[in-house]
C-alpha cells in the first residue's frame, strides 16, 4: 500500500476537523492526568502516614501506631485499585479516540464526544480484547522482543474489527486481525515510522551535540554542554507542541490504512 497516498487521504480527512481532533487529544490527556493526580495524592497520604509511624514508633501510643499503620495500608490499597481503574479507563478512552478517527475516515458523525463511544457499547468486550492482546503480546515477548513486536502488529487491527463487527468474539477478532495483517506488517510499520521520525531526528541531533560537548570538556564546562541543556528544554517543548499535530495525523493515517485493507480484502 502506498504510504504517501494513505497520509494524503488522512490529511484531507482532517481538513476542517483539526480543532475537534486536537480537542479530543487534550481532553484525553487531561482525564488521564487528573486520574493519575488523584492516585498519586492518595499514595502520598499513605507514604506520609507510614513515615510518621516509623519515625515516631517509640514516642506514640500503640493505638495511634495501629491507626497510622491502618491508614497507610488502606491508602496503599485504594491507590493500587485506583491505579488499575485509571489504566482501564485510559486504555478504553484511547480506543475510543482511535475509533473516532475511523468514524472521520468513514464520513460518519465525528465529535469530541466520540472518544467516549466505547462506554456506550461493548465496554467489557473491548476491555477483554485489550487484556487478551496484552497477554498474547507479552507471552510472545518472553521468547524475544522481536517476536513480541511482530505479534503486536498482527493484533493491531483487532479493535477496529470489533468496531466494524460488534458481535464478533474476542479471539475471533484477534484471528481476523492476524489474517488481515498477513504480509502487511512491515508496510504498517513504515507508515508509523514516518511519523516517529519527527521525534527521533531532533533527539539524535541533541544527543550528538551533548556527547560532543562532553568529550570536549577539560577543567571547565564546555559551551556545547550548556547549549545541549538549553536544547533539551527546547526539545521537550518541541515534543509537546508537535504531538498536537502528529497524534491526530498518525491516528487518522492508521485508520485510513485499516479501511483500505478491509476494502482490499472485500475485493479479493
Amino acid at each position: 500500500m502506498n504510504i504517501k497516498e494513505v497520509k494524503l487521504e488522512a490529511k484531507n480527512s482532517l481538513q476542517g476537523n483539526w480543532g475537534t481532533a486536537i480537542g479530543g487529544f487534550i481532553i484525553l490527556g487531561l482525564i488521564s492526568f487528573a486520574m493519575s493526580m488523584v492516585t498519586n495524592m492518595i499514595s502520598g497520604v499513605g507514604s506520609i502516614a507510614g513515615g510518621l509511624a516509623g519515625a515516631n514508633s517509640g514516642n506514640i501510643s500503640e493505638a495511634d501506631l495501629i491507626a497510622m499503620t491502618s491508614v497507610m495500608i488502606g491508602t496503599m490499597s485504594v491507590s493500587f485499585v485506583l491505579g488499575i481503574i485509571t489504566q482501564i479507563i485510559s486504555s478504553v478512552l484511547d480506543v475510543g479516540y482511535k475509533w473516532s478517527f475511523l468514524d472521520l475516515v468513514d464520513g460518519k458523525n465525528y465529535s469530541i464526544g466520540s472518544i467516549f463511544q466505547v462506554f456506550n457499547k461493548n465496554f467489557f468486550k473491548v476491555l477483554g480484547l485489550i487484556i487478551m492482546i496484552g497477554i498474547f503480546t507479552a507471552l510472545w515477548s518472553l521468547l524475544l522482543v522481536v517476536p513480541g513486536i511482530i505479534k503486536s502488529y498482527s493484533y493491531s487491527q483487532a479493535l477496529n474489527i470489533m468496531k466494524d463487527n460488534p458481535e464478533i468474539g474476542i479471539l475471533d477478532a484477534i484471528t481476523a486481525s492476524r489474517k488481515l495483517m498477513d504480509g502487511k506488517k512491515a508496510n504498517f510499520f513504515f507508515l508509523q515510522l514516518s511519523f516517529i521520525l519527527w521525534y527521533i531526528v531532533p533527539l539524535i541531533i541533541w544527543l550528538i551535540v551533548f556527547f560532543i560537548g562532553i568529550s570536549g570538556m577539560d577543567n571547565g564546562t564546555s559551551p556545547l554542554v550548556v547549549t545541549s541543556i538549553i536544547l533539551a528544554f527546547v526539545l521537550a517543548l518541541y515534543f509537546i507542541a508537535i504531538s498536537f499535530y502528529i497524534t491526530p495525523y498518525l491516528k487518522t493515517s492508521e485508520q485510513v490504512y485499516y479501511r483500505r485493507l478491509t476494502v482490499q480484502q472485500l475485493g479479493e
